[in-house]
Parts: structure tokens; sequence; C-alpha cells
């Protein structure tokens, strides 16, 4: 699941430029640090909602029994906004995940 939707037409500032992706979307929506694991149901109905929406709604994120999505929820919860640098500390906690998995 992209935590930023790929297309920028859901999104609006420095995400959207009338209706196109900004250099800043073009280059983060794909980043490893913009993706977490989701259950289909919850996919649904979050799918191109702006970040903080995916957070908040009644079956968005924080109902994911995935504890990296449960992270992101927290993440967007704590700072109302979804940027770099909450992309950049998504991408570190994805990364120790998988280290601690492969280490176990």
């Amino acid at each position: 699941e992209h935590v930023l939707p790929r297309d920028p037409k859901y999104l609006s500032g420095k995400w959207n430029d009338d209706g196109n992706s900004t250099a800043l979307h073009t280059r983060l929506r794909y980043t490893i640090g913009n993706h977490c694991l989701i259950e289909d149901s919850i996919n649904s109905s979050v799918r191109n909602k702006p970040p903080p929406d995916k957070a908040s709604h009644p079956k968005g994120y924080g109902q994911s029994n995935f504890k990296t999505t449960q992270f992101v929820s927290s993440l967007l919860s704590s700072s109302s906004k979804w940027d770099e640098g909450e992309m950049k500390t998504n991408a570190l906690n994805i990364m120790n995940s998988i280290i601690r998995f492969f280490s176990g």
C-alpha cells in the first residue's frame, strides 16, 4: 500500500501541480518508506485518501494486524502529516523489521 497515493489528483499542496505530480511526489511516491503491508479490507477502505485520513479512518491503518502498519498509523497520528521525514523513519522501521526477521 502506498501511504502517499501514487496519483496526485487525490493530493494537494506540494504533491500536486495542477493535476500532475510535483518533482517531490515523483521522487518519493515509490520509496520503501512510503509503503506498508495492509490487509485487503483495510486497503479498500482507505485506498486513495490523504495519508492522515488513512490513520484516522475507522477501518484505517490503526486496525491492521501488521506491526509495521500500526507504526505508520502512530507516525501519522503523532505528526498529522506524511512527509519525507516520516517516510525515512518508516523506511528505517521496515528495514529493521526485515533484519530482525532474518536474524532471529
